[in-house]
């Protein structure tokens, strides 16, 4: 492959930036060498310190792959100019690690850009893993108008309206090429002479907001931003805990805050910065409470542990030494002391990654208990006596709480198999496999329960594929074959709502190590 890359002249350079996500790494890798165009292209992968095997991987099979390597996470940015500096080519096609390209991608974009000299930025139209339109491939800039629209449903609801669907551009037929403020940073191609005109990306975006500052910058140099559905890729967003997707929120709204500031003139209409900063932080934070409401029963069952004892315990001392029950009567005082064990206790499992994934051993939970418990402790004897609660009340019911948050904890792991045991399954499957995967494959599938294999399609097969779809749960894909221009025109022509999609690593040993991972759903 190094040599066949050596005899053509770059046109284009593919930067990738990585982080932590090796095995999808590899999935786009292989869709881009097996694209048209390939040969006059160079792949530039600027690892963020994943520390996960990604260099590793790079060594072993893509030898010709510019690695380069950072000692920290300098955001995605940061990195993707790290990269252009290092680019040979004329045009750079800036990619996401966890995304599938199309064919005809390469070849398309260099030649779109050598025949629309005025066009800046080209972004192809992006799909989920479903088939579904990723509407933030082409968006407008935010204002305060539009951005009221999107956070309040109004753009789902009103979604054919040219006022209310502004943010995304929903009004616009998806298979229709246009001109939006900005489109996806998860894959454009630009050329690398206005990359480096408008000065690259702005490293004060950490994680989002650069690619709508990009494009704000290439529009304000007097180049067009571009939308084409003529080529489409598809772009598997990962699963996320609960934990990274608050930081991820969280890294989204001050993005957001940063683009709103920079960009108040033009965008921002008459509205004074501070009001601004402010409704987007109040929405950001109305988001992230959603976020833990929707996704985080755990963390509610927590909630109930480290609180449900001052009212028994109180009760118990009213009994135990004749005194009034004051539950009720010191309202005051029992609110202080509510808030301290919710916050010390919720802190401590949040800070040791409780609402992560994987969950950490039974041990962490039980020092983290203890821990708060003996903070609960110094922290009431701080307290003077009279803004504080009965100090015997308290420290007995921080005892319980932490003794029931270990039980309840030690319950997870055991709950959690039992339902996937009797509970869970792949449903209606069908299979995109040839041998040796179809055997494993179909083996450890007959021992899942609620699961039944409907079909088997070879990976040429498109009309084959097309035909099965009716009712399925899961298609499984494991196959040598080049499938990824067979299932990005699958998914683009029939949407396969509610279908999920799982692979089988090419490289593994589909007889000793039938492992399925999922190519990264909701």
């Amino acid at each position: 492959m190094e040599s066949i890359c050596n005899m053509f002249k770059i046109k284009l350079s593919v930067i990738i930036v990585n982080y932590k996500v090796r095995d999808l790494l590899a999935q786009t890798i292989r869709s881009v060498t097996a694209a048209d165009g390939f040969e006059n292209c160079e792949i530039i992968v600027v690892d963020n310190n994943s520390q996960d095997g990604s260099k590793e991987l790079i060594e072993a099979e893509f030898k010709f792959v510019k690695y380069i390597e950072s000692d920290k996470n300098l955001g995605f940015g940061k990195a993707c100019n790290v990269g252009a500096a290092k680019a040979e080519g004329e045009f750079i096609l800036m990619l996401n690690p966890d995304t599938i390209i199309s064919k005809n991608t390469l070849s398309f974009g260099i030649d779109y850009l050598e025949k629309h000299k005025n066009v800046g930025i080209l972004g192809p139209k992006i799909l989920n893993q479903d088939g579904s339109f990723q509407y933030q491939c082409r968006r407008s800039f935010p204002t305060p108008l539009n951005a009221f629209a999107y956070m309040s449903g109004l753009s789902k609801i009103f979604a054919k309206n040219k006022t209310f669907g502004q943010y995304n551009l929903s009004y616009i037929p998806v298979d229709e090429e246009c001109n939006p403020d900005a489109v996806s940073g998860a894959c454009f191609f630009i050329s690398k002479e206005i990359f480096l005109q408008t000065g690259g990306f702005d490293e004060q975006f950490f994680m989002y907001g650069e690619d709508l500052d990009l494009c704000a910058k290439v529009k304000s140099a007097g180049f067009e931003v571009k939308y084409s559905p003529q080529t489409q890729i598809i772009h598997f967003k990962g699963r996320s805990s609960v934990q990274q997707k608050m930081k991820s929120r969280v890294n989204f709204y001050n993005a957001m805050i940063l683009f709103s500031q920079k960009y108040k003139n033009s965008y921002g209409s008459f509205f004074p910065n501070w009001l601004l900063s402010l409704v987007i932080r109040l929405i950001g934070g109305l988001n992230i409470l959603s976020l833990t409401l929707k996704n985080s029963p755990v963390f509610f069952a927590d909630l109930i542990c480290a609180n449900a004892f001052i009212p028994p315990a109180a009760y118990i001392h009213s009994v135990v030494f004749h005194t009034e029950f004051t539950y009720f009567a010191q309202t005051e005082y029992v609110l202080y002391s509510h808030f301290i064990l919710t916050v010390i206790f919720l802190a401590g499992l949040y800070i040791t990654k409780h609402y992560g994934s994987p969950k950490p051993k039974i041990a962490v939970t039980q020092r983290v208990a203890s821990l708060s418990v003996l903070l609960i402790f110094a922290v009431y004897y701080a307290l003077h006596q009279e803004i504080g609660y009965s100090r015997i009340i308290v420290f007995s019911s921080a005892i319980l709480s932490a003794v029931s948050l270990v039980f309840w904890r030690s319950l997870i792991s055991p709950l959690s198999k039992f339902y996937k045991k009797y509970f869970t399954g792949y449903g209606d499957v069908v299979l995109l496999a040839q041998e040796p995967y179809l055997s494993a494959l179909t083996k450890k599938l007959q021992a899942q329960n609620n699961t039944k294999i409907i079909a088997n399609i070879e990976a040429r097969d498109l009309d084959g594929i097309k035909t099965k779809f009716h009712g399925v749960n899961s298609l499984i894909i494991g196959s040598k074959e080049n499938w990824y221009p067979t299932i990005i025109k699958l998914l683009s022509e029939k949407k396969l709502k509610g279908v999920s999609i799982f692979w089988l690593p090419p490289e593994s040993k589909a007889e000793e190590n039938c492992e399925l991972k999922s190519f990264m759903g909701n």
